[in-house]
This record gives structure tokens, C-alpha cells and sequence, in this order.
């Protein structure tokens, strides 16, 4: 996995803040000028759990104005505001941290083979892992940590296990 770095985006540099102070995070923000229109999509998580659409309603209302003084007085906005999904794709590494305790497959270039495991931690270079399944599940691992660079692909999994733990 590439170690992009969403966090020194200036949409996310300009946005964030306002998202915070409502116990939000965002997962990913793109903007798009089309003439006279900017299409702003914001992607976001409560930190700590799953967002629900009032969290969705409380961060367009907070990005809104703002998103509206930044273009200017002869443009129109619009904004999407939506959770990332159960089965999110991770497309920056910067997310790791943000689902921590969430199950996630990913491919290790190293094993050549899919790990499933839950979210124990990232520290920006290495994905902590707990509870591991090996390809089919054949091998389990307790605990592993694996650098950014045997992370090909990563992906949120929603497994049974989850649903009883109210994630």
C-alpha cells in the first residue's frame, strides 16, 4: 500500500477541525470545480465507532458555511456528507488508525496471502493486528504486526464476531 498522507490535504487541513469538535473524523474528502459549481464529498467516522446519518447531518451543517465562504460569492456548493461503508476499500493508511478495533483483510505481499484480523493499532509505519486468519483460516495468529510496505490491498470486513460486539 502506497503511504499517501490525506492529512496534509488542504481540504482536510481546512476541514477537519470543525469535524472534530463533533467526535468526527474524516476518511476522505475530494472536491471538484465545474464552472460556476464545486462538488465537495466528504466521507466521515465517529471516532471510537460507526457514524450514523445525524453525525452525517452535524458535519454538513458544521462544513457548509465554511465550504461556502471558500467559494466565494458567485459559486454554488455542493456537498455530500456520507459514511465510508461497512466493507470500505482502505485507500489511505491514515485510516488504520481511524478503525482501530474494526476487522480489516488485507493482502501481505510478504505471506503472498490474505490476513484477516481486527485493528489493534498503527503507529504510521507498522499495522498492529489481533486475533489473525491466515488465507482460508487454516493458520491464526494471536498477534502481528506488518510494515506499510507488505500491505498491498486492505479492506474493512464486517464479520458476525462484529455485530456482537456492537461495531
Amino acid at each position: 500500500m502506497e503511504k499517501t498522507n490525506i492529512t496534509s490535504d488542504p481540504l482536510f487541513v481546512l476541514y477537519e477541525p470543525l469535524v472534530r469538535e463533533l467526535g468526527l473524523a474524516i476518511v476522505e474528502i475530494r472536491q471538484a470545480d465545474r464552472g460556476r459549481n464545486v462538488e465537495l464529498e466528504v466521507a466521515i467516522t465517529r471516532i471510537g465507532g460507526d457514524a450514523a446519518s445525524k453525525d452525517c447531518d452535524a458535519a454538513y451543517h458544521a462544513i457548509y458555511p465554511v465550504a461556502m465562504e471558500e467559494a466565494g460569492p458567485l459559486r454554488d456548493v455542493f456537498l455530500t456528507v456520507e459514511t465510508p461503508g461497512m466493507l470500505r476499500t482502505i485507500k489511505d493508511a491514515h485510516e488504520f488508525e481511524l478503525f482501530t478495533g474494526r476487522s480489516v483483510k488485507v493482502y501481505d505481499t510478504g505471506r503472498a496471502s490474505w490476513l484477516t484480523g481486527k485493528i489493534a493499532g498503527f503507529d504510521g509505519e507498522k499495522l498492529s493486528l489481533d486475533q489473525v486468519r491466515v488465507g482460508e483460516g487454516k493458520e491464526t495468529l494471536e498477534h502481528l504486526e506488518l510494515g506499510i510496505a507488505q500491505i498491498q490491498k486492505a479492506k474493512l470486513e464486517y464479520l458476525e464476531e462484529d455485530w456482537k460486539d456492537g461495531r
